[in-house]
């Protein structure tokens, strides 16, 4: 493989991973106990939080134990999940609980020293601050919608955090702590803030909520240039054109001549995948590939046959062949004859 393909791809796997660590450290920041010293522990009722948490410190530290994860169900039939797969389990009933949470730790004096000293090192840096905002809104943000139409965002603190206050003025999202114990952000300009920095896009439920929200507000006539600069912050993610016109209130004729002149700028790219236009940022080097597709890079670690594919898939040769040529089209394969093989490339491949 050339030298420099190498290096971009390894370059591009270390910004990844900053990333991700960054918003695992705004999950912690917002539910995770900062007071202990002798392990790393996180708290949160979405599995798919504590299996994104999980993933993110065990490539950042390596424990050497194996972590634990506390369940806490409010009766005896509540069915639980297991996100961390490799943890150890414990189960107990909390009668004040209204559905499964999960406490998740790493034990270690010397490992918690480590994720302090990264926490510290990823909170000085302010290009940092969108992913750990991320985080932390994915650990303490909520939707709230008032019986006279208000709209906010709150964000539970027993006490003011200067930190998060730093953060939130630095993207110059106005707030007020009050005596909720909570800050409250609302009003529509604030709100369409957190929309284009993605700021709920952690939380799956959280996001669908507040993505149905922002649709309430009647449709502003932004100006040409104002509603693209809108849809490029929104597409550091692969979105629908569906997504993005309930997001932003507009129709999907509008937002399709949107996103076509975008496309001609050659500043966004389109995927057609299962029969849905994915819409993403070009410099975020990502594509966008079906389920089915993914399996067939999976099964190309090393060289195949159209015919071998065809079998491992259970599909005919025709239907193997047709998706070979797509990706190969999109640079992730290639033909040797007369196998095809998986190609290295610096993109970040995704599935829908």
């Amino acid at each position: 493989m050339d030298s420099s393909v190498m290096i971009r791809s390894k370059n591009r796997i270390v910004r990844n991973l900053a990333h991700r660590t960054a918003q695992a450290v705004g999950l912690w920041l917002a539910e995770g106990d900062k007071r202990t010293l002798s392990e790393v522990t996180f708290t949160n009722n979405q599995p798919s939080l504590i299996a994104f948490f999980h993933n993110v410190v065990t490539k950042t530290l390596r424990p050497s134990l194996t972590p634990r994860v506390a369940v806490y169900l409010p009766s005896t039939d509540t069915l639980y999940a297991h996100p961390a797969k490799s943890a150890r389990y414990r189960v107990y009933f909390d009668k004040r609980a209204n559905r499964p949470y999960y406490i998740y730790r790493i034990s270690g004096v010397t490992l918690a020293k480590t994720w302090h000293l990264t926490v510290r090192k990823i909170c000085k840096s302010k290009s940092n601050y969108r992913s750990i905002l991320q985080g932390f809104f994915a650990g303490e943000g909520n939707v709230k919608e008032g019986s006279h139409g208000s709209r906010a965002v709150r964000i539970a603190q027993g006490k003011p955090y200067r930190f998060l206050e730093k953060m939130l003025d630095h993207f110059r999202i106005t707030y007020y702590y009050g005596g909720h114990r909570e800050y409250t952000i609302f009003g529509r300009a604030n709100l369409e803030k957190v929309l284009a920095l993605n700021l709920m896009i952690l939380h799956p439920n959280k996001h669908k909520r507040f993505l149905e929200m922002m649709a309430t507000f009647r449709q502003r006539h932004y100006q040409r240039h104002a509603l693209e600069e809108l849809v490029y912050a929104r597409l550091g993610i692969p979105m629908t054109t569906n997504e993005l016109a309930s997001g932003f209130g507009r129709s999907m004729s509008r937002l399709k001549q949107v996103l076509r002149r975008m496309k001609a700028r050659g500043i966004v790219a389109m995927y057609h995948v299962n029969s849905l236009c994915y819409w993403v940022r070009v410099d975020s080097r990502t594509i966008v590939i079906s389920k089915q597709k993914l399996k067939i890079l999976e099964l190309l670690g090393v060289g195949q046959r159209v015919h071998q594919l065809a079998a491992s898939l259970g599909r005919n040769d025709k239907s193997v062949r047709r998706r070979l040529l797509e990706l190969e089209r999109l640079g992730l394969v290639g033909l040797q004859n007369p196998f095809w093989v998986r190609k290295q490339t610096e993109y970040r491949v995704i599935s829908k």
